[in-house]
């Protein structure tokens, strides 16, 4: 197993056995997968309840935020951006923006709207810095 691990940043998304769904969980299985053959880091907020990554390793952000390579969903801007100045190979799962406008979360906020931008602003800036996709329908795939 290499020593160089694959850093997964799960963003905002929980690892809780308690509340994973979606992205979560989507992570959660391809970390399972990639684990039996890799050294996988996961960073992700902590828990006490953490699912079951596999052989990979809970991680908090920290220093291992600076080598993050693969982003699912919507990625934390800040971690993406730390990543595409180090120069590293960056691989995304992710759903097209579109997507959100149908989650109760976005629509019940005051300006749904805005918040629709900045998915957008993140998913545009995904589209720039991502050397690879992970995509789940024809839909999500980048035009070439």
């Amino acid at each position: 197993m290499p020593e160089q691990p694959i850093v997964v940043d799960a963003g905002s998304y929980s690892m809780a056995e308690t509340s994973i769904a979606g992205a979560g969980h989507r992570l959660y299985e391809t970390t399972q997968v990639l684990s039996r053959d890799f050294r996988v880091q996961v960073i992700a907020p902590p828990t006490p309840d953490a699912v079951d990554l596999g052989e990979a390793e809970l991680v908090e952000v920290g220093p291992e935020a600076e080598k993050a390579v693969l982003f699912f969903d919507t990625a934390d801007c800040d971690r993406l951006e730390l990543a595409a100045a180090c120069g590293k190979l960056i691989a995304n799962e992710f759903r097209a923006p579109i997507e959100h406008m149908h989650f109760t979360s976005l629509l019940a906020n005051d300006g749904p709207t805005g918040d629709y931008q900045r998915y957008l602003s993140t998913y545009q800036r995904q589209l720039q810095v991502t050397h690879h996709f992970l995509c789940w329908s024809p839909s999500e795939r980048p035009c070439s």
